[in-house]
């Protein structure tokens, strides 16, 4: 059973507003599924109409990084 992102990793903090700013994490094995019935997608078919999930495996965090988990 796939664990959610928030379950794993804290909200980025909301005074960082450029997304360049945010930390980096590697999914690995990554997957972009259609969230209706799981068959693969294309990122670039995502709209509003047609909710797209991405799944794969989160490496663990760096050093630099462990403060940025729930767990």
């Amino acid at each position: 059973m796939p664990t959610p992102e928030g379950d794993v990793l804290k909200p980025v903090d909301s005074s960082i507003t450029d997304s360049d700013e945010w930390e980096i994490f590697v999914l690995s094995n990554a997957q972009v599924v259609y969230e209706s019935n799981g068959k693969p997608a294309s990122l670039l078919s995502a709209y509003t109409d047609t909710p797209l999930r991405v799944r794969g495996r989160l490496e663990p965090p760096g050093r630099g990084q462990v403060k940025y988990r729930t767990l």
